[in-house]
């Protein structure tokens, strides 16, 4: 016990060393005294608790608490899982003792979204099929010709977490320390890889909007950059008649952090494509080319979710009641949630999404939104009201 307490008064211990030698310190003494102290209990002479460590380290009771509590976690993941403990004392990232239990946090709160997710397919099953979680452009190979009735998503690329925004990394960093070049050039392969059978499955005198950047990050690359022009021309080539210039959405805030306003505009705009195949009139005849809409700030689960009310928007001009509304990168799962829920056109909804931990998330919020599982299997939400009667493709069978 002695040794455990040198150890703790040493300036070179990592927050991890400094946490797992106070738990084993803390387990030492209850060992050599009469047990550990349980609330309740009125005679507990000689046993041992927080406090008591709390007093020979001479730390506060709640900061040793919350580092003991710390210390036992990791004492246990170093026994029971060493791929997660390697991953989450991993030096360079594990810098505190804070970023630890964020790190930690951030684990268990994934797997226990990823359970959730689980356990509300097993009450609803169909809900694994409205969101698959695979690449896009082998999932689509199920779908039948001629199947969808519309089509709105938005491609990840780029997408960086809130620290880089706050840095200002916004145009230089993209997701994992990717450059955008990199990530975008490989958005722009699996769109190009996917636009053949976007046409495909889309009815005829269906729409298709897609939301990209208006030009390329790098003018140098544009030809390998997503952007209006690269993407338009992957949709002309499969055959989409595409409006030669993007619809606008204008939003109430800039896009991540400008480091120097007085040199640079802010960002507050963001493109978006409109393609037929086919011709068909709108639902409501359009009076402008720009959509004024706020960004998405509570509830958000995804760093480029879209608010449902803009993508209502669209749905406005374009939606089919009950018609099959697919996106292909369904994300946070919001442009299927505004599909589902819309007043005037509620649509069936179908999705894929590659990552688990969006799968994950997406499925959970759809499961609340819609009124649950029970209420979803049933077909009581106008969106779903006749899933019994019709199959998956909403033909009579």
């Amino acid at each position: 016990a002695i040794e455990l307490e040198e150890n703790l008064r040493r300036a070179d211990l990592s927050p991890t060393e400094e946490a797992e030698a106070l738990a084993e310190l803390h387990e030492t003494h209850i060992s050599l005294s009469g047990g550990e102290k349980t609330s309740g209990k009125h005679d507990q002479s000689g046993a041992w608790g927080i406090s008591d460590t709390a007093g020979i380290i001479g730390k506060a009771l709640s900061t040793t608490s919350a580092d003991l509590e710390l210390g036992q976690t990791l004492q246990y993941l170093k026994e029971e899982n060493p791929e997660v403990y390697n991953h989450v004392t991993e030096r360079g990232e594990a810098k505190s003792k804070s970023a630890i239990k964020r790190r930690i946090d951030r684990l268990v709160s994934g797997a226990t979204r990823t359970l959730e997710a689980k356990a509300a397919l097993a009450k609803a099953p169909q809900m694994g099929e409205v969101i698959e979680r695979g690449d896009a452009r082998e999932l689509i190979k199920k779908l039948p010709d001629s199947s969808v009735d519309l089509i709105i998503t938005d491609p990840p690329w780029g997408v960086l977490d809130e620290q880089s925004l706050r840095q200002g990394l916004a145009l230089h960093v993209g997701r994992e320390g990717v450059s955008w070049d990199e990530d975008g050039k490989r958005a722009l392969e699996v769109w190009r890889d996917l636009t053949e059978d976007l046409f495909r499955v889309l009815k005829d005198g269906s729409h298709l909007y897609c939301f990209i950047n208006a030009v390329p990050r790098n003018f140098e690359r544009a030809e390998e950059s997503p952007c209006f022009t690269t993407f338009a021309q992957a949709l002309v080539r499969s055959g989409f008649l595409v409006r030669p210039a993007p619809l606008v959405w204008v939003k109430d805030i800039a896009f991540g952090h400008v480091p120097d306003q007085f040199q640079q505009y802010p960002m507050c705009t963001e493109s978006i494509i409109f393609a037929r195949k086919g011709s068909r009139t709108f639902n409501e005849a359009p009076s402008h080319d720009y959509f004024i809409n706020g960004v998405v700030n509570k509830e958000k689960i995804h760093l480029a979710e879209k608010p449902v009310d803009l993508i209502g928007k669209l749905i406005n001009h374009s939606g089919v009641d009950h018609g099959l509304f697919l996106d292909p990168f369904s994300g946070s799962g919001a442009l299927l949630l505004a599909a589902a829920t819309h007043k005037k056109y509620p649509m069936r909804i179908k999705g894929f999404e590659l990552s688990e931990k969006h799968h994950a998330d997406s499925l959970d919020r759809l499961m609340k939104r819609l009124n649950n599982a029970r209420d979803f299997g049933n077909g009581d939400l106008p969106a779903v009201r006749q899933m019994e009667e019709q199959d998956e493709w909403g033909q009579e069978p």
